[in-house]
């Protein structure tokens, strides 16, 4: 990731500049999605050596995450990821060719398809997401304390659930 300005900075300037937009609701905000770019730029670096993307590395966690038989329609698969449907399909044309997803057809409906994860798939679920949990704990214990994590997970559990209602 190329060096940006700190959050420190970012919301710094923000007070000195364009006083009335320096809420607290901002500072989360802001803190909240530099956190985010922080944690994907390290499972990006943790996914490369893998031959992944964020995208592919998505997708099967979300089918390892079902029960076995472990597939959904590609519908139902872009419900559950953040990629466009173009996107998808570039996506599981690369795991399909990796030998980590296979199509079936859905006997209750003609017109479309499973996605089921493969043995090699289910193998790469699970390598790639210890990779990422490492680098997901390298971020998190830089920048929290395990009562600060307690008590952050806590309040965004908490907060997205009612937003989710």
């Amino acid at each position: 990731m190329e060096k940006k300005y700190s959050i420190q900075e970012l919301i710094g300037r923000i007070e000195q500049n364009w006083p009335e937009t320096a809420t607290s609701y901002n500072s989360v905000v802001l803190s909240l999605v530099r956190l985010a770019e922080l944690t994907l730029d390290k499972s990006r670096s943790k996914l490369a050596p893998l031959g992944l993307t964020q995208a592919a590395f998505e997708v099967l966690i979300t089918l390892r995450s079902l029960a076995p038989e472990h597939r959904l329609t590609p519908t139902e698969l872009h419900k559950s990821i953040l990629v466009t449907s173009g996107g998808m399909s570039k996506v599981l044309r690369l795991l399909q060719e990796q030998g980590y997803i296979t199509r079936q057809e859905n006997p209750d409906d003609r017109r479309s398809m499973y996605i089921e994860l493969t043995e090699a798939g289910k193998e790469m679920a699970q390598k790639s997401m210890k990779e990422v949990a490492t680098g997901d704990r390298e971020v998190l214990t830089t920048a929290f304390t395990q009562d600060e994590m307690d008590a952050l997970r806590e309040l965004l559990i908490k907060g997205v659930g009612r937003l989710e209602r």
